[in-house]
């Protein structure tokens, strides 16, 4: 049998009627209908998180192996943002502190509107970080991404204590520590642990596949819990994850299932585009991320 979908946009806020109980007959007597699970922030908004928070990595990742002072050999990009090492504790000593500003090109110039980036995303404010040492691919080393200045993308501030990133090689683990997420009026904290594999390093057709797990709290201040069913695919130039599939669990609810594989008809391509569908009690419903 055909699979049927109900699509909905994330601008309508991404919520379903909930059906109240009904009262009928007499004074004496009333029907009341078993709770119907209509819960979806959870799902909508760890897909909203999940999408800043992976591109995060990779993109740090590629800017820490291509400028000079980082990797100690290569280069900056010409591409924004703005890249400079803290004067501080600049020179040949590491530990260093690395400044990405969004809100300046590669010369230093303003850019009011903020930085288009590689992946298609315009990223604003600035973030910093903590290097242990030289970023480069035949020892592993660690960074810290640990101050978010007015940091947003496509209009969606982000925050977190901390995000933490081991690389070793191709593979990188990396766990965000009290994520925050505020769009559309609404806020979400998100945490994960995750471990990023690189294929095509370099290359314009790069991209990252994403394994692991996460913890938030909905803009419904529900609790949940989410893990990577099937690695997340994202490329290094698409705004969005093109494939993989996440289970979501709400705190008393049943499990939801998030695929980033389909396309607005529901189809599974793998394409670059911002559809996602979500089942839930034997219903999926198809949804845009930002």
């Amino acid at each position: 049998m055909k699979q049927s979908y109900t699509r909905f946009t994330m601008k309508k806020g991404l919520r379903f009627l909930v059906f109240a109980c009904m009262l009928f007959g007499s004074v004496f007597y009333s029907c009341k209908k078993p709770a119907v699970d209509t819960e979806t922030a959870s799902s909508t908004d760890n897909a909203v998180a999940e999408a800043e928070f992976t591109a995060v990595v990779p993109s740090t990742n590629s800017r820490a192996v291509s400028t000079k002072g980082i990797s100690g050999s290569k280069l900056a990009s010409a591409n924004g943002p703005y890249i400079y090492i803290d004067s501080a504790i600049a020179g040949s000593l590491w530990p260093r502190r690395i400044w990405f500003d969004f809100d300046r090109d590669a010369t230093g110039s303003p850019l009011p509107s903020g930085t288009l980036d590689i992946d298609g995303r315009t990223r604003k404010g600035r973030l910093s970080m903590l290097l242990s040492s030289a970023w480069v691919s035949f020892y592993p080393s660690k960074l810290k991404i640990d101050s978010f200045v007015n940091y947003s993308s496509n209009g969606a501030a982000y925050s977190a204590d901390s995000i933490v990133i081991s690389k070793n090689d191709s593979v990188l683990t990396c766990t965000v520590n009290n994520g925050i997420c505020v769009y559309s009026g609404a806020t979400l904290k998100w945490s994960c642990q995750r471990t990023f594999t690189f294929f095509n390093s370099g290359k314009l057709n790069e991209f990252v596949q994403v394994t692991g797990s996460a913890n938030g709290v909905s803009s419904a201040n529900l609790s949940y819990t989410s893990v990577i069913r099937t690695a997340l695919i994202k490329y290094k130039t698409c705004p969005w994850i093109c494939s993989g599939t996440v289970a979501i669990s709400p705190s008393g609810l049943s499990q939801r299932i998030i695929d980033y594989s389909v396309n607005s008809g529901g189809a599974h391509t793998g394409d670059c585009d911002n559809y996602v569908s979500l089942t839930m009690n034997g219903s999926t419903f198809i949804f845009q991320t930002d």
